[in-house]
């Protein structure tokens, strides 16, 4: 989830619900993670340089083998904005989701604009040149008489669907649009390296070594 000045702009509704439909992970091949027994994912990192914070968690076992690998890094760079990386390794078709907490417009083919009461973010995806955000109806919060029936936000579905590539994962960059919207990040991508540029100079780099993405800094 993503909390922006003091707003849900991203929920995670399947906290209360079942349904892998319900969360903001990826469905690999049509699945979601597996309910698990104990613990199927693991911190594999969780570091902190000057105004850079990083955390990756290798899921790969919650997919009951659907994937060689799934590890999703997240890079947040002070208050500028958030990088999430998805390293996908797998054969069958991915199925990012994305649960907006506030009402959602189209900025471009695979650009989000997502409005909360007080509050305005955007939404990047970067990967694969046909990747498409499809924005869905909203999706009521009182089908159940908890957690967040009681809360001050909304849920309005984003999903975009590609064929997995592991040198080409999916970012996708949030940023704070409140102010005035500046654009989206800029990526490139330069052989084994990928540099995520914000609006403003700050930046992040991954790079893919002995067989998966890490980030640089």
């Amino acid at each position: 989830f993503i909390d922006l000045r003091g707003e849900r702009m991203l929920i995670d509704p399947g906290y209360y619900k079942d349904k892998p439909t319900d969360h903001c992970l990826p469905l690999i091949g049509g699945e979601g993670p597996d309910q698990p027994r104990g613990w199927t994912g693991t911190i594999i990192a969780c570091e902190s340089r000057g105004e850079l914070r990083h955390l990756a968690c290798d899921s790969t076992a919650a997919y009951n083998g659907a994937a060689r690998r799934v590890i999703r890094h997240l890079v947040m760079i002070g208050d500028a904005g958030m990088i999430l990386l998805d390293d996908i390794a797998a054969a069958g078709p991915v199925t990012a989701q994305y649960q907006c907490g506030g009402a959602t417009g189209s900025l471009g083919a695979a650009s989000v604009g997502i409005r909360g009461a007080k509050s305005r973010m955007r939404m990047d995806l970067f990967g694969p040149r046909v990747l498409k955000a499809r924005l869905h109806p909203e999706r009521s919060l009182h089908d159940e008489h908890w957690g967040y029936h009681f809360a001050d936000c909304r849920h309005f579905p984003v999903t975009a669907a590609y064929a997995p590539d592991e040198k080409t994962p999916l970012v996708t960059v949030f940023l704070d649009v409140t102010g005035k919207d500046r654009g989206p990040a800029e990526v490139k991508r330069a052989g084994h390296t990928l540099r995520i540029t914000l609006p403003g100079g700050r930046s992040a780099t991954f790079a893919f070594v002995n067989g998966r993405w890490e980030w640089e800094g």
